[in-house]
């Protein structure tokens, strides 16, 4: 995180307009993000021997 901090103190990243500062904040900010999508599947079963 302190590496996040340094970054984000260098004067060309405080010209840019970000949402966050800090890498506490950045790290909220990508917790409120939504989780990804869940695959479903299912196991289809042959009556002849496959090797995949």
């Amino acid at each position: 995180m302190a590496e996040i901090d340094e970054y984000l103190n260098l004067n060309f990243m405080k010209e840019t307009p970000l949402l966050f500062h800090h890498a506490k904040e950045l790290h909220q900010q990508v917790e409120m993000l939504p989780s990804g999508p869940w695959w479903k599947y299912k196991d289809i079963v042959t009556d002849l021997p496959m090797k995949h």
